[in-house]
């Protein structure tokens, strides 16, 4: 590949300084404002997705294996994803993404009323739709870690889990309720949350172009030699990518125990409406865990706080192995969702604030395909194992990969001695 000669002048911008708080600061708020709306869609279909499968294939191990294709293809798009984030304005490659987004969708709808919609279409619209969210979603964290300041992140990824589990409060119940009138309507919901997220990306004014590092009259490295200083970062800090596989292995057995429950209870003939009251009880959790996570992990030691995390999220999930009330399920999730920003916030937020911002983009893509990488294995694991060994054996495999992360992290000394925010060595 031949090295190609940009003018490096529109790289010399620095990233934008803002030490107000972030309710004040105007670019954040539309970032935040786009990845609500994008967000919102994306969990409504999310959610009524394995429903979706389920009704068209008749199959649990079908509906298991639709997740896992769609979360395959997103793994794959995150390299090159990465690069493009670190190669070119971020502003037009999120425009580009949600524009793409509510094309797919769209194209869903009328495959659905066209009389299409069958499990062979349904594996290429996860696929399709998968490789475009890997795609797009590495420009997120560099967007953000160029509008905040470092000692701001652990207080921003704090709301972006508030966020988040506001969406699932309204998501679950509405997906459920919406795949119950029909199929199409959560592609559509999909397709008008890109739409309004398409337009808030457009209004935001910080310069996004990416800091290249180089000097005047450099040229920006090849494609190939940018993915390999990404993971040659990910090497010289181990501790970093470290946590990135434990990580892996405790996002493998939150997304499993989620959709084994899902799958479940949609087999057992469960309303769509009560099935989603599961990813309402996940979002109470996850907003009261988010009231907390940000004042924590701005004032307590990082290692301790994501390791007590991390113990406290495997009790919650202890009584589900021999207990299947409905009613004990939904406790027992939100109990779990008030650990998720506890352990997002302390583990990410310093993670992340590691990162140069010369190369944020192929680093977090490369971490993003570790952090990752054991994730299409969730819902493939929950559909087979519920048709072969049923509700508790299943969820008993999920659960032991819980406590075996949380394991790894009180064994690592750099993690236990990892301090407050303020004592971060960044």
């Amino acid at each position: 590949m031949v090295m190609t000669t940009v003018d490096t002048d529109i790289f010399d911008n620095q990233p934008v300084s803002n030490s107000k708080p972030l309710l004040r600061n105007g670019d954040y708020l539309r970032w935040f404002t786009s990845d609500i709306a994008g967000d919102m869609g994306d969990a409504i279909r999310a959610f009524a997705m394995p429903l979706i499968a389920l009704a068209v294939t008749g199959s649990l191990a079908l509906a298991g294996a639709v997740g896992a294709v769609s979360m395959t293809s997103s793994l794959l798009a995150t390299l090159p994803g990465g690069v493009v984030a670190d190669r070119v304005n971020r502003k037009r490659v999120m425009v580009l993404g949600h524009g793409l987004g509510a094309l797919i969708w769209i194209s869903a709808i009328i495959i659905y009323f066209a009389g299409y919609l069958s499990a062979p279409v349904l594996f290429i619209l996860a696929a399709v739709a998968g490789f475009r969210g890997g795609f797009f979603a590495g420009v997120s964290i560099p967007v953000l870690r160029m509008l905040v300041e470092p000692e701001q992140l652990p207080r921003a990824l704090a709301a972006n889990q508030a966020r988040d589990g506001t969406i699932r409060v309204v998501s679950g119940p509405l997906g459920g309720l919406l795949v119950a009138l029909s199929i199409w309507l959560p592609f559509a919901a999909q397709a008008v949350g890109h739409i309004a997220a398409w337009f808030f990306a457009t209004s935001i004014t910080a310069d996004l172009r990416p800091q290249s590092g180089l000097a005047a009259g450099e040229s920006l490295p090849r494609v190939t030699e940018q993915l390999r200083a990404g993971f040659g970062w990910l090497r010289e800090h181990l501790s970093v990518t470290l946590l990135l596989v434990i990580a892996a292995v405790v996002s493998l057995a939150t997304n499993g125990v989620l959709q084994t429950i899902i799958l479940a209870l949609g087999a057992s003939g469960e309303s769509g409406e009560r099935i989603g009251l599961v990813s309402t009880a996940l979002a109470v959790g996850m907003i009261t865990g988010s009231l907390i996570a940000g004042p924590l992990a701005s004032r307590a030691p990082t290692g301790k706080l994501t390791i007590y995390a991390l113990a406290f999220s495997v009790l919650t999930l202890m009584p589900l192995l021999v207990v299947h009330d409905f009613w004990v399920i939904l406790t027992c999730v939100g109990l779990f969702g008030v650990t998720v920003p506890l352990f997002n916030a302390a583990a990410s937020g310093w993670a992340i604030a590691q990162i140069p911002q010369t190369q944020i983009g192929s680093i977090t893509s490369a971490a993003a395909l570790i952090n990752g990488g054991l994730l299409p294995f969730g819902p493939l694991l929950a559909g087979v194992g519920l048709d072969l060994a049923g509700f508790s054996s299943t969820l008993a495999v999920f659960v032991a990969l819980e406590v075996f992360g949380t394991i790894c992290m009180v064994f690592v000394p750099q993690f236990r001695r990892l301090g407050k925010p303020s004592e971060w060595n960044i």
